[in-house]
């Protein structure tokens, strides 16, 4: 073989791992990755067959075969270095996170302005897994002018929410309103009401008062229409912190 043809081969093989390394050290899922991956690896089939290491009729096997091997690979290396696969063939949004199935695989983003901390499990594991640590705090004023547009996206997920107590039951039970904060004082609307039930008595319940600041995460489980808007409901919550009084 011309010594300038094998220097051409091998760069373009060269050129092509460079590339898939480039791929990998990208931590965010973007269709561009998966596009360079597949140009690379056309690349590393076209070096195997200009330096006669298969016939032409066999390229498109080995090309399928170096996929295989890459989504395999793709797939442990996502699970050791708790990283957002390359290859997820069902990518699964909500308000909060994001799950990508891969091989083998189920990747959890809890945040998804973060790219860091990442889930990896077993794709036989069921449940949600984010808690309270991943998950960010969302301001309940905020969260209450965004709800009823996106309750879909919110259902059945977990939340983290922060804002003033409007009402407090028993210790497993406070509610939510949209406030105002004017000279010092606190007005609730009724227009809209969120209802939380925690998963055990919360025995912090018993020195807090309501207009006071809490943290709390929960599972968004259904909402109904009453008289004044709508009440939501969110279930299985857990207190998280405890703010200033006002």
């Amino acid at each position: 073989m011309d010594k300038k043809v094998h220097t051409k081969n091998l760069l373009t093989l060269i050129l092509s791992l460079l590339i898939i390394g480039l791929v990998l050290f990208l931590d965010r899922a973007m269709m561009i990755r998966i596009l360079f991956f597949l140009i690379a690896l056309i690349g590393i089939t076209y070096y195997f067959y200009k330096e006669k290491k298969c016939v032409k009729k066999n390229t498109p096997f080995v090309f399928f075969f170096l996929l295989l091997v890459s989504i395999l690979c793709d797939s442990i290396l996502a699970y050791s270095l708790k990283r957002i696969p390359i290859f997820s063939y069902n990518i699964t949004t909500t308000a909060n996170t994001r799950v990508y199935n891969a091989i083998g695989i189920k990747v959890w983003q809890c945040n998804k302005k973060d790219y860091q901390n990442i889930l990896v499990v077993p794709f036989y594991e069921n449940g949600y897994l984010c808690d309270a640590l991943h998950l960010e705090a969302v301001d309940t004023n905020f969260f209450f002018k965004t709800i009823v547009e996106s309750y879909e996206d919110y259902k059945d997920t977990s939340i983290k929410l922060k804002g003033k107590i409007s009402k407090k039951g028993a210790l497993n039970y406070i509610e939510f309103a949209p406030y105002q904060e004017e000279n010092g004082e606190i007005t609730f609307t009724e227009d809209i009401l969120l209802s939380v039930f925690f998963k055990n008595e919360e025995e912090a319940l018993l020195n807090i008062e309501e207009k006071e600041e809490v943290t709390i995460i929960g599972t968004i489980k259904n909402r109904e229409l009453s008289k004044n808007g709508y009440i939501l409901y969110i279930y299985n919550a857990e207190l998280v912190e405890i703010g200033e009084r006002t």
